[in-house]
């Protein structure tokens, strides 16, 4: 088996391009300003609400924290499960790991079981880590933290050469887990600001799900989300949000994860001879996967819900992109 960085899942392949949902799992390179490769500057509202952090929150923080999941970094569902189970904060595990394959990005991919648990993993670390009244994580002045989370990133980890290693620089594996610690930050903000305001709870109620906030940085934390610049740019956020077409349902596997549950669904359909709802997408794997993603059933009639506005978007953008992209 081929390790480090040209071990991504499309590397046995030579120059055959990828499929859409290869492309979903690793995120575009970021371009970092001439001087400032160590720290990526990032600004990051304590009361935003965008469309990244919400997809975080179903990559982070939807996870179980009992059994054997925990051991081997999280569990894997088929997204038959209760999403509304009353789920625990999920422990960073005690066992160190290895991964022996990452793709070019920094993302590691194998062992798969590792890889499943690996983002909730990260989450957690840095929520057991880094206070959540911490403001621009990858800049100068928290460049200690960032230090810190790494080494424990490591510690619960090995990694195959040449990311085996602490460095700020240069390392894309500690590069990515960085930026989704960084979201999962801005996640953790979204979800207890949701709590305290909208929800009304107490420090004392906030607690049981939220161990790493003491009353101390509670009130802090409250007292920042009602000033006036935390309200401006709360409103930028929402504003930001409601442009964007329809949520994904995809979970914390992504695409990879979807696409057999999707094909056990065709199966499904068949054997009950019952019209399929994503027939009409077949013919492009791009525009059904962006679809399949953001539709859902319905409980009470078990009909396929496809948002209107999914649709739309689906015949007048995503239809008319290069073909390249999934050919």
């Amino acid at each position: 088996m081929s390790t480090g960085a040209g071990a991504g899942p499309s590397s046995e392949s030579g120059n055959k391009r990828k499929q859409y949902w290869e492309y979903s799992q690793e995120p575009a390179e970021e371009e970092v300003p001439p001087g400032e490769e160590e720290y990526e500057q990032e600004i990051e509202s304590e009361s935003d609400s965008s469309e990244e952090d919400m997809e975080e929150e179903a990559d982070t923080d939807g996870e179980r924290n009992t059994g054997e999941d925990d051991a081997i970094g999280g569990s894997n569902t088929d997204g038959s499960q209760s999403r509304k189970r009353n789920r625990k904060p999920t422990k960073v595990g005690t066992i160190r790991q290895e991964f022996t394959v990452v793709t070019s990005n920094g993302i590691p991919i194998e062992p798969e079981r590792f890889a499943e648990g690996y983002g909730r993993q990260v989450a957690a670390i840095l929520r057991n880590t880094v206070p959540i009244t911490t403001i621009n994580l990858r800049s100068r002045d928290n460049s200690h933290y960032c230090q810190l989370l790494l080494n424990k990133l490591h510690g619960r980890y090995k990694f195959p050469d040449p990311y085996n290693n602490t460095n700020l620089r240069g390392n894309k594996v500690n590069k990515w887990a960085l930026r989704k610690m960084s979201k999962a930050l801005s996640s953790w903000k979204t979800r207890v600001k949701e709590a305290i305001f909208e929800k009304n709870k107490t420090w004392d109620e906030l607690k049981e799900k939220e161990p790493m906030i003491d009353e101390a940085t509670y009130n802090l934390f409250k007292a920042r989300c009602e000033s006036e610049a935390a309200k401006a740019a709360s409103a930028k956020g929402k504003a930001m949000r409601s442009q964007v077409i329809g949520n994904h349902r995809l979970g914390a596997g992504g695409y990879r994860s979807s696409k057999p549950k999707w094909e056990k669904e065709d199966a499904e359909f068949i054997a009950a001879g019952q019209p399929n709802p994503y027939e009409k997408y077949k013919g492009d794997p791009q525009i059904e996967y962006f679809v399949r993603a953001r539709s859902y059933k319905d409980k009470e009639t078990s009909n396929i819900v496809i948002d209107p506005k999914v649709q739309e978007f689906t015949t007048a953008v995503v239809s008319s992109l290069p073909r390249d992209l999934v050919d």
